[in-house]
């Protein structure tokens, strides 16, 4: 029996499931909170996080389809909401978690932190930009006093802001002190009707809303910085996942890679997973519509994480990680 959307058929996996579960044997047995264990049911378990936005449109599609579950019968997932990337390494430290999803920032600033994480793959690529509200027609003509928001510090809108900064002025840090930290969704209306922010590092759906009609105008593009759309979000994990159980994340990574492939060709079925724009009142039509046009791609080839590194490195952000694509992902993972 083939298996749905290219994956692995039953009889192909039941091997890679007892092989799997062999060679965690001995490790479950003392390290009970470790990688996989096994549940009441005796199953074998496997945990990982994800957030309700489009850069984590594969991993939802995933959960919703039970990939991972229709290729390897008998193993559960546990699907975890937390919030911030601290609380996610900390998971991943302790062995709550064992395949963790974020930013390519949280992934450097978790191996800075000294956890030995390595790249999985990646999830979506979304277009990013700085747009400066009406009238401002480039970087430099930002004024000390002026804001320019992004999301966080850790933010991959923060490191785009430094690159950009870096090209127009530059001086990587010549914006930090402009630099504030509100959700995009509080930023939308201040933009569009000239609030106190100057300027903002915005993401799809957010990018394409701010720059609709007239007003706020595109200064700088995360293309013209990375020479092309760098990943928003990928997954990680330690070292141990792939000496203990090779078959599991070699069964994740084809499961991700068809989860990808789905949700690229459907962009208005993947805008019906996400939640976190409710508040946006935006339709899931209109979300797809925007997904479809903005040039959202989803994939597991991961592209900017090294510039990234370089330029943390640049800024001693960065002293101990390297930013040698060999020492940040797991060796066959496609990417810098």
């Amino acid at each position: 029996m083939r298996a749905p959307h290219g994956g692995l058929t039953r009889r192909q996996a039941l091997p890679l499931l007892l092989a799997g579960g062999a060679a965690l044997g001995g490790i479950v047995g003392c390290q009970p909170a470790r990688l996989v264990r096994r549940d009441p049911s005796r199953r074998l378990v496997l945990r990982i996080n994800t957030y309700n936005s489009a850069a984590y449109a594969p991993l939802l599609l995933m959960r919703e389809r039970r990939l991972l579950e229709e290729a390897l019968p008998g193993l559960a997932v546990e699907w975890k909401s937390i919030p911030s990337a601290q609380a996610v390494h900390q998971a991943l430290q302790d062995g709550g978690l064992d395949i963790a999803a974020g930013p390519p920032t949280a992934f450097l600033l978790a191996r800075e932190a000294g956890l030995p994480v390595r790249i999985v793959g990646g999830l979506a690529a979304l277009p990013c930009a700085v747009v400066g509200r009406t009238g401002l027609r480039s970087l430099s003509a930002l004024r000390p006093g002026d804001r320019v928001a992004v999301p966080e510090e850790a933010s991959l809108e923060s490191a785009v802001l430094q690159l950009a900064a870096l090209r127009e002025l530059g001086d990587a840090r010549a914006l930090d002190a402009n630099m504030v930290f509100r959700p995009s969704l509080d930023v939308l209306p201040d933009l569009k009707q000239g609030g106190e922010i100057s300027a903002h590092v915005a993401t799809t759906p957010y990018l394409e809303l701010e720059l609709e009609g007239t007003g706020p105008e595109r200064l700088v593009d995360s293309r013209e910085l990375f020479g092309g759309l760098p990943t928003t979000a990928l997954v990680y994990a330690q070292p141990t996942i792939r000496e203990q159980s090779m078959p599991l994340l070699e069964t994740f990574t084809q499961a991700l890679a068809d989860a990808a492939r789905l949700a690229a060709g459907d962009p208005f079925g993947s805008a019906r997973l996400l939640t976190d724009l409710e508040e946006l009142r935006l339709p899931p039509e209109r979300l797809g519509d925007i997904l479809a046009r903005s040039g959202w791609q989803p994939g597991v080839r991961v592209a900017g994480v090294t510039r990234i590194a370089e330029l943390w490195r640049s800024t001693d952000r960065l002293k101990r990680t390297s930013a040698a694509w060999s020492e940040l992902a797991f060796a066959g993972v496609q990417g810098d």
